[in-house]
């Protein structure tokens, strides 16, 4: 008797042993099957050539002296009350660059031209006589800028400094057509932008530039005061959405 039921248990032991190996066999494949697969999505290569075409809007501000007078175009020490015309406008251009990437670094240089449809007008002042307006208009603007970003995957936030060119018209349109003068005044430019990777060749960007104060004297045409006047003080700043080809 006794040795059937030790016979007994250790056939029970054996079916018992036998199941959960089967068990854990079958079980293994199905943890697999049902286990999450995390996928790490591939990183944007932003490195290489790029060219586009950029629109935004421009403002800008200048003030209106004259050299020698008591409202000299260095200062105004008897602070006299001035035109400030205030140009604001439309801008569109192109664009083109390149990057370089180094891990989540991405740097390079870029290069852009505008044309500027920024007119900025001011009455005379107490202080100062335009013959009807002064006009400071900007009518183009340039840029050559390194860039240092941040790629997250398909962002790219980016700071961006370097030197600025305006091309600007200013005078006395209302005394004298004739003393309109163009003249190119460079200046540093900074400014902060964002860019989309929205395809694989394709992205899209919103910037701000702000071009420093160029504290010099662009005189008008045919010395209409006397002695040199005109606008100092001119400076802009620029907001503007981009499209980038990238090669």
């Amino acid at each position: 008797m006794t040795l059937k039921l030790k016979s007994n248990a250790l056939l029970i032991a054996a079916g018992l042993l036998s199941a959960q190996t089967a068990f854990a066999g079958s079980l293994a494949p199905a943890i697999e099957d049902s286990a999450v697969e995390v996928v790490t999505p591939s990183a944007v290569d932003w490195s290489g050539f790029y060219a586009g075409a950029t629109a935004g809007y421009l403002s800008g501000s200048s003030l209106f002296c004259q050299e020698g007078a008591s409202e000299t175009c260095e200062g105004n020490p008897q602070d006299f009350d001035l035109p400030e015309p205030e140009p604001e406008g439309n801008v569109f251009g192109l664009t083109g660059g390149y990057n370089w990437q180094n891990g989540p670094l991405v740097y390079g240089v870029e290069a852009d031209i505008s044309k500027a449809n920024a007119d900025g007008s001011a009455p005379d002042s107490s202080g100062y006589g335009c013959g009807g307006n002064c006009q400071t208009d900007i009518l183009a603007i340039a840029t050559l800028r390194g860039r240092v970003g941040y790629a997250l995957d398909k962002w790219l936030p980016y700071a961006t400094a370097g030197v600025g060119a305006m091309q600007v018209e200013v005078g006395f349109p209302d005394y004298d057509p004739a003393t309109l003068n163009k003249d190119i005044i460079v200046t540093p430019v900074i400014g902060l932008g964002v860019e989309y990777m929205a395809s694989e060749k394709i992205s899209l960007k919103l910037e701000a530039l702000h071009f420093f104060e160029k504290e010099e004297l662009v005189p008008a045409d045919n010395d209409p005061c006397g002695a040199p006047c005109g606008p100092t003080d001119i400076e802009a700043s620029v907001l503007r959405f981009g499209v980038n080809y990238h090669f």
